[in-house]
């Protein structure tokens, strides 16, 4: 399974051509916070969940997974 940092940047890179600006107009979303996820410097809150599971296409508890994991490889840094 893949980080929330990695399934970003995926779509970053898929549905915006690399763009941050895109993406987060697009997606209504703070640009430093999103910098900040995608980077992996922070991890979304649960009050996130909702959102990015629409915009990633998959389930609240795959995106519960996929921050834990980069919890987890913040943890071992």
């Amino acid at each position: 399974m893949k980080s929330i940092s990695q399934r970003l940047c995926e779509v970053r890179d898929q549905e915006f051509g690399g763009s941050e600006k895109k993406m987060w107009k697009a997606w209504d979303v703070n640009p430093s916070t999103l910098n900040r996820w995608l980077n992996g410097e922070r991890v979304p809150d649960a009050t996130s969940y909702d959102l990015l599971a629409r915009k990633l296409g998959i389930s609240i508890e795959e995106v519960h997974a996929a921050c834990q994991i980069e919890r987890d490889l913040v943890a071992r840094l």
